[in-house]
């Protein structure tokens, strides 16, 4: 089920519109403690790869800086 816009994940996420859907939903969000505009991929995937992926640093990646589960969703 899609985050409605203007909800709050953890405190933090501001839920601002939906980007994109394949594989998980990603949304346009707004960091209310860095104040910066981050997207928030819903991952349904919970293995150990997934939190593998969110540990890599290329150029051509984006960039996790934080991982939480809420609700059985990554």
């Amino acid at each position: 089920m899609p985050l409605p816009h203007g909800s709050t994940l953890r405190e933090r996420y501001l839920i601002q519109g939906q980007l994109d859907e394949g594989g998980g939903i990603v949304y346009l969000a707004f960091d209310e403690t860095t104040h910066l505009p981050v997207a928030l991929k819903d991952n349904l995937n919970l293995s150990p790869q997934a939190e593998l992926l969110a540990t890599l640093r290329r150029p051509n990646l984006p960039r996790a800086t934080d991982r939480f589960i809420l609700e059985g969703r990554q």
